[in-house]
């Protein structure tokens, strides 16, 4: 594999006023179609914008080449765009990543232009057919729009060839944005396009083979620099029309069906490893997901790649400490003043009352008791969104596609950082020979500082890469003190699959069915050395068509039973030299997969190597906000004294 030039293209393209690309949300009252603008109220074009309109004329351009070696080809094209995504299908990135947004040269002012639609058989003006724009320049006048272009390439003639048939293409484009069947978005020229090549600086990365990180693994700051969206269950009205009585046409003939994509607010550790992935096989040049991993450049990070455990990024504006999910044994009481505190029940034997109250979970919560479970633990902060929605274009007809319109709510990256982990599992526990764990690691620090991370999730953000020496949070060393009988916590960072398909046939809400799955669960898990004495979980289904038809296709569709993060299980050590084996694996990387169920990325996503499965063992909280012994009252101890008291 050639090794690949980062270069920046910078592009000015020049319109003639009106020109609109729809904001989305609330706009303006009297306002039917209002323009997007930033925060400082700068005019916008989205960069999808212009992918979509140069893919469409450089298609156009190599159906008209007859295999024209002179002319665009299909596969450059695919190179240099990616190809387009659909149900199931594997990822095609492509090896140019345009600016989120290209920005007007100026602001303008508030202006409005006036449509109206006429009958065609009376010729008058259609009944309630005023359409009001809001446009921030007045019509006729020149305005010009700049973005810019990362591209991975060949070299200098690979860098000629994209700038040439850039300008072929932006020449070639009559018009962009909304209403441009209107006159809108008229392009009346595009200014020199401009390169140069991203020189790296060469320095030695943050760990090296001398220094390097210490066996736990390294911890990461990620800063993107957009918008981004890791989408959950996609929703819509999926109800209406999606039932077993109507035929597949009949379903894709409805729109709105599952076309709103929301974003997490965590960025997956399965993405951050797809993109070193990218990365290391070219940057999309030949792209295969499938294919065996081999950079020169990087021999060791590609060899090892599938056995690096990446955690989720949490959102934080701390640098310092990686957020956690809030444990579901966490309550509220008041105490004895009446004021409301925190409690954490993990290790009570039995359900009881604080200060003589039933305390309260967190699905009871309101918001005062929130704002103290934030201050008192180190919750995932909570950025704010962004709505854009988008549709696909009829290159005929020059208007939107039936059934392509979706919407994708984006997390906004603002002040934060996303904070994860990276681990290596030990030589013992079938992780890469120990005196290759320094090399592995200065190779992948290498990556992420000097390339940072690129193709993320659904708007394809970039992201800035700060590299830690130790994990944010270091494994509890404790865990050599422990004995046969020792009782402690494991408390779920991330969703893990704690149940196996089928082992439980019903939603159910019984207490003994959910205990005796987790405890046969654990016991196997474990190898036999841990037995579970009580839980506090919740579940959910995870799931979805995407999933499917890209890894369970030859099956019938079942989602999976989760368990949530922030689920507690409180064990007791039955085999010393066993428990405290498994333990310091996982702590370091997560649960393994239960029996059965296949560990290999490209038939089950939800692997600890991506994220899931992460652990704490005997997290602070559960003992530090622990209810005092005058505090609580077991309900046991009250059973006794009612007795007591009716004799």
């Amino acid at each position: 594999m050639s090794t690949l030039q980062q270069y920046r293209f910078t592009v000015k393209i020049r319109f003639v006023a009106p020109v609109v690309s729809q904001a989305a949300g609330a706009i303006g009252h009297g306002i039917d179609t209002a323009p997007l603008l930033d925060q400082k109220g700068f005019p916008l074009l989205p960069g999808t914008l212009l992918v979509g309109n140069l893919r469409e004329i450089w298609d156009y351009f190599a159906e008209l080449s007859q295999e024209n070696e002179n002319i665009i080809q299909q596969e450059t094209i695919k190179d240099w765009l990616g190809t387009k995504a659909g149900p199931g299908s594997t990822p095609g990135r492509g090896r140019l990543l345009f600016d989120a947004f290209w920005r007007a040269g100026e602001k303008g002012s508030t202006g409005l232009h006036h449509r109206i639609a006429i009958e065609q058989e009376s010729g008058k003006v259609k009944q309630g057919a005023l359409q009001v724009v809001s446009s921030p320049f007045a019509a006729g006048k020149e305005m010009a729009f700049s973005g810019g272009i990362i591209a991975w390439l060949d070299g200098e003639n690979e860098a000629q060839e994209l700038k040439k048939w850039l300008t072929k293409g932006l020449h070639s484009i009559s018009a962009m944005g909304a209403l441009k069947g209107a006159g809108f978005g008229r392009i009346i020229g595009i200014d020199k396009i401009q390169y140069e090549a991203i020189s790296r600086t060469g320095k030695a990365a943050g760990i090296d083979a001398g220094t390097g990180p210490d066996d736990s693994g390294i911890g990461i700051i990620l800063r993107p620099d957009r918008s981004f969206c890791f989408s959950r269950h996609l929703r819509g009205n999926n109800t209406e029309y999606n039932d077993a009585k109507s035929s597949e046409e009949e379903r894709k003939d409805k729109s709105g069906l599952d076309n709103q994509f929301v974003s997490e607010d965590f960025i997956p550790g399965g993405a951050i490893k797809g993109a070193l992935a990218t990365f290391l096989r070219g940057a999309g040049k030949g792209f295969d997901l499938f294919s065996e991993i081999s950079n020169s450049k990087y021999p060791l990070l590609s060899q090892y790649l599938d056995q690096l455990c990446i955690t989720r990024a949490q959102p934080s504006l701390s640098q310092v400490c990686r957020p956690l999910p809030l444990p579901l044994t966490t309550v509220a009481a008041e105490d004895s003043e009446r004021k409301t505190c925190l409690y954490d029940i993990a290790l009570m034997q039995e359900a009881g009352l604080i200060n003589g109250q039933a305390p309260t979970f967190f699905i009871d919560w309101k918001n005062q008791v929130w704002e103290l479970a934030a201050e008192q633990c180190v919750l995932p902060a909570r950025p704010s969104r962004s709505l854009s929605i988008h549709t696909a274009i009829d290159s005929t007809t020059g208007a939107s596609e039936d059934h392509k319109l979706f919407s994708i709510e984006a997390v906004e990256p603002g002040d934060y950082c996303w904070l994860a982990n990276i681990t290596l599992p030990t030589e013992e526990g079938g992780g890469p020979p120990a005196g290759e764990r320094a090399e592995i690691f200065r190779e992948l620090v290498e990556v992420l500082e000097e390339h940072g991370l690129h193709w993320l999730g659904k708007t394809g953000a970039s992201a800035a890469v700060e590299v830690r020496d130790k994990l944010f949070r270091q494994p509890v060393e404790t865990i050599e003190e422990y004995a046969v009988g020792t009782v402690l916590t494991l408390t779920l960072l991330s969703h893990a699959r704690l149940l196996k398909p089928g082992q439980i046939a019903e939603a159910t809400g019984a207490h003994d069915i959910l205990f005796n799955a987790y405890a046969a669960n654990w016991f196997e898990l474990s190898g036999e050395s841990l037995r579970l004495v009580d839980f506090y979980a919740a579940q959910e289904l995870l799931g979805g068509e995407y999933w499917h038809k890209r890894f369970n296709k030859s099956k019938p569709y079942n989602p999976e039973i989760f368990t949530v993060p922030g689920s507690v299980f409180v064990v007791e050590i039955s085999d010393e030299g066993k428990a405290k084996e498994k333990l310091r694996d996982w702590q370091l990387c997560g649960l393994p997969q239960l029996d059965d169920v296949s560990s290999d990325w490209q038939k089950n996503p939800w692997i600890r190597e991506n994220g899931f499965g992460e652990i704490a063992v005997n997290l602070e909280q559960h003992r530090k906000l622990q209810p005092k012994s005058e505090q609580w009252t077991a309900i046991g101890e009250l059973a006794e004294k009612a007795a007591g008291g009716g004799q």
